[in-house]
């Protein structure tokens, strides 16, 4: 009997430490658990603290406006101010630009076809050397071609708008039908120069022009920057070429 007593009061005992521990123990965890969560906590707000200041860094400047259309048709670059003034793209030229691929050899070249012409209208004859230093407007036309006929106001309010600021005028008269030609400058009022395509319409064969009217301006040095540029592009063409003085 005295046995099972003390084996009774051994075993409380027992318990009793194994209790007392335990609840020891899981005081100092929790004791120690807030300090583990601070230095974690204080840790991650340090670490977004930098990631924010990486962040607050100046933008990196907006790309300049493209102009690969005009690239591809006036071989001007992208850089260019007066490109970006004036927003040079597709739209300003006739056709697509599979279709336009025929003028590159003419914009590449350093100086366009000479025009082999004759009968020259409204003016003395016009060669190279009295286009030297000026920009050039051509336009190639024909006496049987209504569009042409009813942009004939539009190119003369043009010649008297740039005739003072070097810029020249030359409107070329298709070989098929040019014997009204002289008729048609006097009943339409025509004041540019005018002159006539050979009998092989050589000129227009040299400018791959395949419809018209057509507009193409060439620069004081000679070059030929826009093909078959638009009627209601030929002023901001001509305005791009007098910028670049």
């Amino acid at each position: 009997m005295k046995v099972q007593v003390v084996r009774l009061i051994t075993g409380g005992c027992i318990t009793f430490l194994i209790v007392f521990f335990s609840i020891y123990a899981m005081g100092s965890i929790s004791a120690n658990r807030p300090n583990h969560i601070e230095q974690k906590t204080e840790a991650l707000l340090q670490s977004a603290g930098e990631a924010q200041q990486e962040s607050a860094v100046t933008p990196v400047a907006e790309p300049e406006t493209s102009v690969s259309a005009a690239s591809d048709t006036s071989s001007y670059s992208a850089s260019d101010s007066a490109s970006k003034k004036f927003h040079i793209d597709g739209s300003w030229f006739q056709g697509t630009k599979e279709e336009r691929g025929r003028f590159a050899p003419l914009l590449r070249s350093q100086s366009a076809p000479t025009l082999s012409v004759k009968q020259w209208t409204n003016t003395t004859s016009l060669g190279p050397p009295d286009q030297e230093g000026k920009i050039v407007v051509i336009s190639f036309w024909s006496t049987w071609c209504q569009p042409c006929l009813g942009s004939i106001e539009f190119n003369n309010k043009l010649y008297r708008h740039y005739k003072d600021k070097d810029v020249t005028f030359i409107g070329v008269c298709a070989n098929e039908g040019s014997e009204d030609m002289s008729k048609i400058i006097e009943s339409k009022g025509v004041k540019y120069p005018v002159c006539r395509d050979l009998s092989s319409d050589k000129s227009i064969l040299a400018y791959e022009v395949q419809a018209i009217p057509s507009y193409f301006v060439v620069d004081r040095t000679g070059r030929l920057r826009f093909a078959d540029v638009k009627r209601d592009r030929v002023d901001d063409a001509i305005e791009y070429l007098l910028s670049r003085d």
